[in-house]
């Protein structure tokens, strides 16, 4: 997981006892975040009231950079499950669905961690199908056909991601891309007496499915010959990244690290000769899915220094300006509230060098994440510093959409931090008398003054 390096990762089959920091996903990212720069360390994404995942032995969980994406909610999808003729129940795994932002997109990025039916457990079709797609494919057409559904419902671009269990031309495959190579005759049927929970989804038939939801599968363009399971000696891929169509020409790689299906099981972890080991082979049986998308960035406006060399040439991005030894002229104190508010840095705190540069991000995280890194809640703002800011040693961060409570805040300025400290943000009042009169305000003030020192 450290050398993936992701910063929005996909977790399944974990244990799936809770939340708290004996949990198996709370060691976990402590483990993790124990080999991690603070700046790179993960959160688990959660909500509130949340205490479980599904009522499996285990569970999907998704872990994020806090100072990457912001986490705007989650929600647990679940999916459909069958009652079979001896009154059993063949259940699959939730879908975990949190919703993220970025800093410089108005547009949200949904992300669903699914892990489908096996094809090694029992379903009520299996007679028809143990010799086509393995036990309970239509189960799984159940499971994509629902997910479809229910992701059309959200707003932002999307990411199916996860173990959906089924081979690349399989119906559930098709079910969430689309049937550009199946025959127009072929049906594809989605199995019979499902529930989400006790509520009957497709009746005691089935229900033909007719529609693709349109998902691409990036890795068949990108890496069509990749693979991330081998049975015997064949190979193929059970695990995704599907993308919803607006995301296809911002994907700039896609890749299967095959570091666990080619090696031997004996190099597992449930193996004694495995267990003498701690690279990265065979840390499971399939391999990652990694995928590399492109958000553009907002762009730089061009910025003019107080008193120019040359006025007509505007100081560009990567200019170095000299930092002062402590801010100069800070602005009053403003009492964070959920109503917005502005938060101050302290740009002199930055200890790698005495300079910063025009262009130079500097990142705000608020998080409420406890100490097992479990998160209901994170909003990261940035901003991208202009010589003024850095000449005054201090700048001044909107933040807005962070409810009322407290919050662990992450400070950090081209990629180093700078503090990280508790904050509490108080319900907004309706008699505020303002905030600071801002760095722009300053500047005014400022000019006025070295008009006064200059004809003085």
């Amino acid at each position: 997981m450290k050398s993936l390096n992701a910063d929005i990762v996909g977790l399944m089959e974990v244990e799936n006892n809770g939340f708290e920091e004996s949990s198996a996903i709370a060691y976990l990212v402590t483990q993790l975040n124990a080999e991690l720069d603070e700046i790179d360390q993960y959160h688990i994404a959660s909500s509130e009231g949340l205490t479980h995942v599904g009522t499996l032995a285990t569970s999907n969980y998704v872990i994020f950079r806090a100072n990457k994406v912001g986490l705007d909610s989650l929600q647990v999808i679940p999916m459909p499950s069958q009652k079979n003729a001896d009154d059993t129940m063949t259940a699959q795994h939730d879908a975990v669905v949190p919703v993220f932002s970025f800093k410089d997109r108005e547009e949200k990025l949904v992300v669903a961690l699914n892990h489908f039916a096996s094809k090694k457990q029992t379903c009520s079709e299996d007679s028809a199908e143990i010799d086509s797609q393995g036990a309970c494919g239509s189960l799984r057409v159940s499971a994509a056909d629902y997910l479809g559904q229910q992701l059309a419902n959200l707003e932002g671009e999307k990411v199916i991601l996860g173990s959906l269990n089924a081979y690349n031309n399989e119906d559930a495959i098709t079910v969430l891309t689309d049937r550009t190579d199946a025959p127009e005759d072929y049906e594809i049927k989605t199995a019979a007496n499902t529930f989400i929970g006790d509520t009957p989804l497709h009746g005691a038939d089935g229900s033909v499915v007719t529609e693709s939801y349109g998902y691409e599968n990036v890795l068949e363009i990108v890496a069509p010959n990749s693979y991330n399971v081998v049975k015997g000696d064949e190979s193929g891929s059970l695990d995704y990244i599907l993308t919803s169509a607006g995301l296809k020409t911002k994907v700039i790689g896609a890749t299967q690290w095959n570091i666990n299906a080619g090696e031997s099981e004996v190099f597992g972890a449930g193996h004694e000769t495995g267990q003498k080991y701690t690279d990265v082979y065979r840390s499971a049986a399939h391999d990652p899915v990694v995928l590399s998308i492109d958000f553009d960035g907002k762009p730089l406006e061009p910025v003019d220094p107080i008193y120019p060399g040359n006025p007509d040439q505007p100081i560009v991005p990567g200019t170095p300006i000299e930092l002062p030894s402590e801010p100069l002229n800070e602005p009053r104190f403003e009492a964070p509230t959920d109503g917005g508010f502005d938060y101050f840095v302290d740009l002199t705190q930055y200890a790698d060098s005495a300079y910063l540069k025009v262009g130079d991000e500097v990142s705000v995280s608020f998080s409420n994440a406890t100490q097992a890194f479990v998160a209901t809640s994170s909003n990261v703002q940035k901003d991208v510093l202009d010589q003024f800011e850095i000449a005054f040693g201090w700048t001044e961060v909107p933040i807005t959409g962070v409810g009322a409570g407290e919050y662990t805040v992450t400070t950090s300025v081209a990629g180093s931090v700078l503090e990280t400290k508790t904050v509490q943000v108080a319900k907004s009042s309706s008699d505020s008398d303002g905030g600071s009169f801002g760095l722009g305000g300053l500047l005014s003030l400022l000019g006025l003054g070295f008009l006064r020192r200059k004809f003085k």
